[in-house]
């Protein structure tokens, strides 16, 4: 009975890790697949299989079969040949789940079985060959990546139910003091899988020092280990960098290549160069047992030493005056920044004109010599440039393809090694980003019941759509609770609206119905809904000075409380007056640091203002647009490999995310009774 008892316990265990989060994950999980039915391969393992099981008839050794069985299984995991472990683990449990009451194998002997087959079964859905794709964002394209992935036939939530269940019974285990623990190289391999499992819940510091605290280096997860430690260290602060290499002074030598990757005063060529120098020192001297997985990418890709770079504006047409201010910015960072860094570099103007289709004197001859493309900035020119650019040329395409779809001619992928042709890449001034980023900072906030107050142009609509769709995905439930939304087209429906979503406008008709209902004169306080928490505005700056104290008014006296408003760049103007700052009070907007007041006061901000006498917000972003687009173009390729990091930019902080898109994180600016 005691057992069976134990093997119920393990399986009601794996049940409940299976189906409960017990930390957040860094990282999605793959989709299930319905299990595959052996192949002819598989026979010869089934057959040895069966010989082990005649040998335990003879002998009636249970617990010997057991650990022959395990041993099997382990040295097909040593192999890559997980199919076959997986069958001989099969087996394995089979005979454990027939074990009869009244059999004499010990019940720690039971437990070892479990602990051991769960160690192999997550082993087996990390460890190499499959470490040649990522544990990715269900949005983003596979490929390899510092995380090894999962078998595309296991889930995450499958592989770390194992590791949670190993865990747990080796320490019920040792705290039970059963007479047979796992030895030392179980032990060190079971600690390499619960690392594993702290870097996918984002604990970087903890994973790190579980995994350099191993004693042996027995566990198969050797071979990830500068790929993980490399990752991981990479993702603490630099006081916590150096608290770690202080406790393991083998860090150090992950830390210096960071330190190079991360000097933000080299552009992508230099940074080659001084990675190559550092990679042959260190490989001279065997410090790496493989060489982290970013690096050597990073190293693979092409990277010209003198670039001759050719931006394509709309510079004539209906777009022209947006073209030229984007042209100023790129003027400015090519002799503020890139001509710091490689005076080598050439740069060159190119007008797509404002049509949808190029003008004629946009082809592969004009543009041939040219080994970096910024532009065109008008999304039906994309794939028109990408078909007529030089292959190997580096493009950043300043708009981004609808719904993220990429066509086969702009982002190829290498069928071959399934690697992402990093020569293409997006940035854009997308609403529906601003939006989307504006929803994830409420809900971080633990906002829960916002209004969405908005206006009936397209621009809007696009925004409204994204921040709901952000918020439903985001909420990751079934049983999502939009914001209450509110449309409007004129001052009046305006007013309406917001009241009516408030509930005001019923407060007052039950006000209006009980005064005519007595004689007397009833002194009345107008109510508002108790569940509103935030409310969302996109509209347009001027709207957004009626619609704030409209709120401001709509709100219960007797409560007290003001409820922040959030609204995105497209209800800023950075050109306010004290009244004007007056009606904007408790507003939070999310916009470019450099049109926000802390970026008004730099040096460039000066001279900007000088030279194109006091420009509108509109043109500010247009400028640090540009700006950000010719500097990002030093360092796009860094960004794109290393995903851990970003570069302070004027019109956010940037990295590259998803389908090589970069994206923007906007400064945020409260406008509290104070200012």
């Amino acid at each position: 009975m005691k057992i069976l008892q134990l093997i119920g316990l393990f399986i009601v265990s794996t049940y409940l890790f299976s189906c409960a989060s017990t930390a957040p994950v860094s990282k999605p999980s793959v989709t299930q697949k319905a299990e595959v039915a052996p192949t002819e391969a598989a026979k010869p393992v089934t057959s040895e299989v069966s010989k082990l099981t005649a040998q335990y008839k003879a002998t009636n050794d249970l617990n010997a079969l057991l650990d022959q069985l395990i041993k099997l299984a382990d040295n097909y995991q040593s192999q890559s040949d997980c199919l076959s472990t997986n069958i001989v683990l099969k087996h394995s449990i089979s005979i454990l789940d027939q074990v009869s009451v009244a059999s004499t194998i010990p019940a720690e002997d039971v437990s070892n079985v479990f602990i051991k087959a769960n160690i192999l079964r997550a082993e087996c859905a990390i460890l190499p060959p499959r470490i040649a794709q990522n544990i990715a964002d269900e949005q983003t394209i596979q490929k390899a990546d510092t995380l090894p992935s999962l078998d595309s036939n296991i889930s995450l939530t499958q592989v770390l139910s194992w590791i949670n269940s190993a865990v747990l019974a080796n320490e019920t285990a040792n705290t039970a003091q059963a007479g047979a623990r796992l030895d030392a190289q179980w032990s060190s391999r079971l600690k390499a899988l619960r690392a594993y499992k702290l870097g996918l819940e984002e604990q970087y510091e903890n994973a790190l020092v579980t995994l350099l605290a191993i004693e042996t280096d027995s566990s198969p997860l050797q071979i990830l280990d500068d790929q993980l430690i490399f990752y991981w260290l990479a993702q603490l602060t630099a006081n916590e960098r150096m608290d770690a290499i202080t406790r393991f002074p083998e860090l150090f030598k992950y830390q210096r290549l960071l330190n190079v990757v991360e000097d933000r005063n080299i552009n992508d060529a230099q940074r080659q160069l001084q990675l190559n120098s550092l990679v042959s020192d260190t490989t001279a001297n065997n410090q790496f047992a493989e060489l982290p997985e970013q690096i050597s990418r990073y190293l693979s890709l092409e990277v010209q030493q003198e670039q001759t770079i050719a931006v394509l504006l709309p510079l004539s047409g209906r777009l022209s005056s947006q073209g030229e201010a984007i042209k100023q910015g790129v003027i400015a960072a090519y002799y503020e920044q890139v001509n710091a860094i490689s005076s080598a570099t050439t740069l060159s103007f190119i007008d797509t004109g404002s049509n949808n289709d190029l003008l004629d004197s946009v082809n592969a001859e004009s543009l041939s010599g040219f080994s970096v493309i910024v532009g065109p900035l008008l999304k039906s020119h994309i794939d028109a440039v990408q078909s007529i650019a030089p292959k190997q040329s580096l493009k950043l395409f300043l708009n981004q393809l609808d719904d993220n779809s990429l066509s086969a001619n702009t982002l190829e992928v290498n069928e071959e090694t399934a690697a992402i042709n990093y020569s293409a890449h997006f940035f854009a001034l997308s609403p529906e980003q601003e939006a989307q980023q504006l929803a994830k900072k409420m809900l971080e906030q633990n906002i829960a019941h916002p209004v969405l107050i908005y206006d009936s142009s397209n621009i809007t609509g696009r925004m409204t759509d994204a921040f709901l769709d952000e918020w439903a995905r985001a909420q990751d439930s079934d049983d999502v609770l939009l914001p209450s939304k509110v449309k409007y087209a004129d001052n009046k429906s305006m007013r309406v609206g917001i009241t009516s979503a408030l509930d005001v406008l019923q407060s007052q008709q039950r006000i209006n119905q009980l005064s005519n209902l007595v004689n007397e004169k009833v002194y009345s306080v107008t109510r508002n809904r108790r569940d509103v928490d935030a409310f969302v505005v996109f509209a347009r700056p001027n709207e957004v000075e009626l619609i704030n104290p409209i709120i401001e008014s709509s709100m219960s006296l007797f409560t007290g409380q003001q409820l922040p408003v959030f609204a995105t760049s497209y209800s800023y103007n950075h050109k306010q007056n004290k009244n004007t700052l007056r009606d904007l009070r408790n507003l939070v907007f999310m916009d470019m640091p450099f049109v926000l007041p802390q970026g008004r006061n730099s040096k460039l901000a000066t001279d900007v203002n000088i030279l194109f006498n006091e420009p509108s917000s509109t043109y500010l972003r247009l400028f640090a647009f540009g700006y950000d687009a010719l500097a990002s173009t030093q360092h796009i390729l860094k960004l794109s490999v290393f995903e851990q990091l970003s570069m302070q930019g004027l019109s956010g902080e940037l990295s590259v995310g998803p389908h090589n898109t970069m994206t923007r994180e906007l400064s945020v600016l409260n406008i509290s009774a104070d200012n």
